[in-house]
C-alpha cells in the first residue's frame, strides 16, 4: 500500500476511495476518477507510441510513464443498447486494422513454388490419410 501511496503522491492525487475490481484500482481524486493497474507490460508504452504514430487514439489516456503503476483516465460507461456498442467495437477493429496494416513486396516466383510445395506435402498427407483410414472401414 506504501507504494501505491507513493505513485499517487508522485502525481498529485489525492484520494478520497479506492474501489478494487479485479486486481484494478478505481481511485476516486478530487481532480477525478482514474484506473491504477499493476504495470505487467514493459513494452505498453512503445505500442501507445506505435498507435498514436498512426494517427489511432482511441484508448484511455496514460497519465504517467515509469512506474510499478500504469494510471489511466477513467472511461465512464455510456447507456446505449448493446447492438450499438457491438457496431462501435466492429468498426474500431476495422479501423485498428486499416492504420496498422503492414505491406510488404513479394516475389512472385517465390511465392507460387512455396505455394506447390504446400500443396504437394498436402496431397501426400491427405492420400496417406486415406490409405491409412481404408485399413479400418
Amino acid at each position: 500500500m506504501n507504494d501505491l501511496r507513493e505513485v499517487l503522491d508522485k502525481y498529485n492525487l489525492t484520494f478520497r476511495k479506492i474501489t478494487l475490481i479485479n486486481g484494478v484500482r478505481i481511485i476516486d481524486t478530487e481532480t477525478g476518477r482514474y484506473v491504477l493497474k499493476k504495470n505487467s507490460n514493459q513494452n505498453i508504452g512503445n505500442t501507445y507510441r506505435y498507435l498514436k504514430s498512426r494517427s489511432f487514439d482511441y484508448f484511455p489516456d496514460k497519465i504517467n510513464d515509469t512506474d510499478d503503476y500504469d494510471i489511466y483516465e477513467y472511461v465512464e460507461d455510456i447507456d446505449e443498447p448493446s447492438e450499438q456498442k457491438m457496431l462501435d467495437l466492429i468498426y474500431l477493429v476495422a479501423l485498428l486494422h486499416l492504420k496498422t496494416t503492414y505491406y510488404k513486396e513479394v516475389d512472385i516466383d517465390n511465392y507460387i513454388s512455396s505455394r506447390v510445395d504446400y500443396s504437394n506435402s498436402f496431397s501426400k498427407a491427405s492420400t496417406k490419410v486415406s490409405k491409412e483410414t481404408k485399413k479400418y472401414i
